[in-house]
């Protein structure tokens, strides 16, 4: 099949086995002329090489080269007719007449459209299945988390989150807790009850060691502001279960400062991370970060108890790594030239 501009017309040849197809438009009205010529029409064309060495002759003499010309002898309404001459010592002349062909509706553009509508269903029940997924997760996640020794419930909409861990002395009333010298500083743990709207005291040194004391009576307890809902930073009491975050699929940047040594898995399931800091001494291993696709910034510094990080190697979107203060010593494997790591 081959394209080419003879005049006014755009041709299209096409040479087949058992015939030779000349569709001729016209750049301007557009008007279409096709004829489709077998061995039949070209008298002698054996002597020449058959039917295929005539359709090269034919696509010769309209590309005027190998000594072949045509010319366009007639210009109708219904009808072109071409004359195709070659010289030598054996001259050809062969007569091409294309006739008015009617314009058919344009097949391709009806398929374009056909496969584009095919395309676009697909999408639409892509989009659905999305929707009854994101449903279904919606259902299953909490309005809020309750973290063990966090004051407050917290929102799982947040997209950063502060976590600190203090350990505030104040003295307990016997009133609340009987035990001698009781205090926040024993307290092994502290969490809220939604049950009944109190929250839990575990003492070390307490007779019977569980209590419950009324949220104003616990929240006097603490010297500091426990929480502060507008940047989403929260402090708590003796961090030591995190399991409860795998809810926060929104977090972008998390903060997390704990003295204990926690199972970070839950934190491999916020995907969608892209700032994270830790600052927890008892911290032993971070294999669990590979999940973390979209994390741009690990800072580490503080976590003495980390040696590796040759895991990081595969969060291809990681351009910031502090690792002061850690057990790390060799960060050979991490050749990105992208990646800054502060040491």
């Amino acid at each position: 099949m081959t394209t080419l501009t003879v005049g006014n017309y755009k041709l299209l040849i096409t040479l087949n086995a058992t015939d030779v197809i000349v569709r001729a438009e016209h750049q301007t009205n557009k008007r279409l002329y096709e004829s489709t010529f077998t061995a039949d029409d070209f008298p002698g064309c054996d002597v020449y090489g058959g039917l295929e060495a005539v359709g090269r002759i034919i696509l010769s003499a309209f590309k005027g080269a190998d000594g072949a010309s045509c010319r366009l002898d007639h210009e109708r309404g219904d009808a072109l007719d071409y004359c195709v001459n070659v010289g030598g010592l054996v001259p050809i002349k062969y007569a091409l007449r294309l006739f008015a062909k009617r314009r058919e509706p344009k097949t391709q553009v009806v398929e374009d459209v056909e496969e584009l509508r095919a395309e676009c269903a697909a999408l639409k029940a892509e989009v659905k299945a999305l929707q009854t997924a994101a449903t279904a997760a919606a259902a299953t996640t909490p309005a809020a988390i309750i973290l063990p020794g966090c004051p407050v419930p917290i929102p799982t909409y947040c997209t950063q989150l502060t976590l600190t861990n203090k350990i505030i002395k104040a003295d307990i009333p016997t009133s609340i807790c009987p035990g001698k010298h009781c205090d926040l500083e024993h307290i092994k743990n502290a969490g809220y009850n939604p049950s009944y709207g109190q929250y839990t005291i575990t003492c070390k040194n307490s007779p019977g060691g569980m209590h419950t004391i009324p949220t104003k009576e616990f929240m006097n307890l603490w010297t500091i502001q426990p929480y502060d809902f507008i940047n989403n930073k929260y402090t708590c009491y003796n961090i030591y279960n995190i399991k409860e975050l795998k809810h926060m699929k929104h977090l972008h940047t998390l903060y997390l400062q704990t003295n204990q040594n926690l199972d970070g898995s839950a934190i491999g399931e916020l995907i969608n991370l892209k700032k994270l800091e830790l600052n927890c001494g008892a911290l032993r291993d971070i294999d669990w970060i590979t999940k973390l696709i979209r994390l741009e910034e690990l800072n580490l510094e503080g976590c003495s108890m980390i040696t590796d990080v040759s895991m990081c190697k595969s969060l291809i979107n990681l351009t910031k790594l502090n690792i002061k203060g850690t057990g790390v010593r060799n960060t050979e494997m991490l050749t990105s030239s992208r990646l800054a790591i502060e040491k």
